[in-house]
C-alpha cells in the first residue's frame, strides 16, 4: 500500500472519530506511545476501516521530505556596501557585504529545539533492541493471563494467537510491569480485518509475544 504524507487519516477510537492526521503526525504519535496497534483508521480510497498495524512499518519508516532547493533566479543577492570616501582615496577595493549564513542559523535553531524538547520530555532509558522476553502463560475458556518474568517493564508488546504473523489474531499491551500479571479476554484478540477471536468455536493452541524492540517467541502453557 503506497502511502503519502498529504493523505488524510482518520482514527476510530471507541465511538469517537479523530483527525484528519497526516502520515507525519501518525509517525509522531507512534514514537510517543499514543498510537496502539489495534487502533482502526480509514482514509480516502479504502472501502472499510483497517488497524494501524497494517501500515505500522510505513509509519515507523516515515521521513519528512527535504526542503525544496532555492530558486537561483529569486535568491536574495547580498547587498554591496557603499565605499567610504576615505577608502576610495586610499585606493581600496569596495567589499561586498557578507551574506547571511542560513545553514548555521538553521542548525542553531534545530539544536535549540532539541534541547527544549529534552527539557520538556527528557529521554528515558529503554531496554536494548530485540530484548528476549520471559513469561508465564495461562489460558482458560474466556481469557489469557500473561506474567512478566523479566526484571524490566515491558512496553508496547504484542500478543498473537495461533501464529507469529502480522495478520494473526493479536492484542497489544501498552505496559506490563516486571513481575506482574495481566489478563486479556480472548474476545479482545482480532486480525487485520477486525474479526474477533470466538473462543466458543475453538481453543488456543499457540501464544507468541514480542514487539518492535523485543524478539517474538512462542510460549508454551499447560492445557486446560
Amino acid at each position: 500500500m503506497a502511502l503519502a504524507d498529504d493523505d488524510e487519516y482518520f482514527l476510530l477510537v471507541g465511538e469517537e472519530t479523530r483527525g484528519p492526521f497526516s502520515l507525519g503526525q501518525l509517525h509522531e504519535q507512534w514514537h510517543t506511545g499514543q498510537l496502539p496497534l489495534d487502533t482502526l483508521f480509514i482514509r480516502k480510497g479504502l472501502p472499510d476501516a483497517r488497524p494501524i498495524n497494517s501500515i505500522v512499518e510505513q509509519i515507523i519508516a516515515f521521513r519528512p521530505p527535504p526542503p525544496a532547493p532555492a530558486d537561483p533566479e529569486t535568491a536574495a543577492v547580498a547587498p554591496v556596501a557603499e565605499p567610504s570616501p576615505n577608502s576610495l582615496e586610499r585606493g581600496e577595493t569596495p567589499r561586498r557585504a557578507a551574506a547571511p549564513n542560513y545553514p548555521l542559523r538553521l542548525g542553531l535553531g534545530l539544536l535549540a529545539f532539541v534541547v527544549l524538547a529534552w527539557i520538556v520530555n527528557p529521554a528515558r532509558p529503554k531496554p536494548p533492541a530485540q530484548q528476549v522476553l520471559h513469561a508465564r502463560i495461562e489460558v482458560n475458556l474466556v481469557e489469557l493471563r500473561v506474567e512478566n518474568l523479566n526484571l524490566f517493564d515491558w512496553t508496547n508488546v504484542v500478543v498473537r494467537l495461533e501464529a507469529n504473523a502480522p495478520e494473526a489474531l493479536q492484542a497489544q499491551l501498552a505496559r506490563v510491569p516486571a513481575g506482574e500479571t495481566v489478563k486479556l479476554p480472548l474476545t479482545n484478540f482480532r486480525d487485520t480485518r477486525g474479526k474477533h477471536f470466538e473462543p466458543w468455536k475453538g481453543v488456543v493452541t499457540e501464544v507468541w509475544i514480542g514487539g518492535d524492540t523485543y524478539e517474538f517467541r512462542k510460549f508454551p502453557f499447560p492445557p486446560k
